[in-house]
């Protein structure tokens, strides 16, 4: 459309009751909207169709609420702190290709293909694993693989949840709680919220209202919850809306950026020779090494351009 239209241009949605939308794809157009909080605010997009969804977190929130949630959490999203967790990112998908059988850990700690691994496997279900387990690890301090089923429903219904909010969004469809979908959602919240009271028992049984391991507590986001004050509705909320939020938008940019991949051997190739050249033969990767591998990052980016996860961003 960009090629007929030029990079701003109106559009009417599918549903006919709506007033048209005004298409932002000029950089500098788009960061004064992002930018300029005052004038161009979340719409109904956020405050209503996500809110309806999944309550109000730090993605449907707006005005104090919102910058009082984003700043409990905020540190954990900055690099210095993402650094951190190159251990968890390297375990977790060590530990995701062992449950898909792709690869075998030897006594000694090495590494080695299975023999018996066919040579198509579903890319898609492991990205989606080891982000799921990531998540839950630095948010929660929660081990998701310890119950697989449940872990792979979860995964699916925060699919669900994308793809039902995600559609009525595009198209300015009405969304309402007494919509079969959206009770679905709500439904699968309600397992979510669960399973997310468990871990937050747990959490003050082993360290809250332990004086011998206050002080081992993880450094998380859920401990930031917990330190803030904020009530049960509020923790869920903004907890969910995190793994909402982070999971498959993630998962499915890995997924589309392996897949650009493999269509360029060339492009294999010389991130291969990247690797060689900057882990060797390390068996703990330091977030130093990320950070030096220079042509990988520069594949990602172009993949995201390529391929982005989140078609739009909405403003009124």
């Amino acid at each position: 459309m960009m090629k007929d239209h030029a990079k701003v241009f109106c559009y009417w949605p599918a549903w006919i009751f709506t007033a048209p939308l005004i298409f932002v794809a000029d950089a500098k157009c788009a960061r004064q909207v992002l930018t300029d909080v005052k004038t161009f605010t979340k719409g109904a997009d956020y405050t209503v169709r996500f809110a309806t969804a999944i309550g109000n977190g730090m993605v449907t929130t707006v005005g104090d609420v919102h910058k009082r949630q984003r700043a409990c959490v905020l540190r954990f999203f900055q690099k210095k702190t993402i650094d951190t967790y190159t251990p968890i990112f390297e375990s977790k998908t060590i530990e995701s290709m062992v449950d898909m059988g792709l690869v075998e850990v030897q006594p000694d700690g090495s590494i080695q293909t299975n023999p018996d691994v066919k040579d198509n496997f579903d890319v898609d279900l492991w990205v989606h694993l080891i982000t799921i387990r990531v998540i839950t690890q630095i948010c929660l301090g929660y081990d998701s693989s310890v119950d697989t089923a449940l872990e792979r429903r979860g995964m699916g219904d925060v699919a669900f949840g994308q793809e039902v909010v995600g559609n009525r969004c595009f198209f300015r469809m009405p969304i309402f709680k007494f919509d079969p979908s959206i009770r679905r959602i709500r439904r699968d919240l309600d397992r979510m919220y669960a399973l997310l009271d468990d871990v937050i028992a747990q959490r003050r049984v082993t360290y809250r209202n332990n004086d011998a391991t206050k002080e081992k507590e993880p450094d998380d986001i859920l401990k930031a919850l917990l330190d803030s004050g904020c009530d049960r509705k509020e923790m869920l909320e903004q907890l969910t809306t995190i793994v909402f939020a982070g999971f498959e938008t993630t998962a499915t940019f890995l997924s589309y950026a392996l897949y650009r991949i493999a269509k360029h051997p060339e492009v294999q190739e010389r991130i291969r020779a990247e690797m060689r050249e900057v882990i060797g033969d390390k068996t703990e990767i330091s977030h130093e090494d990320l950070n030096n591998l220079k042509y990988l990052a520069c594949v990602l980016k172009e993949s995201m351009r390529y391929s982005s996860v989140i078609p739009l961003v909405s403003r009124e």
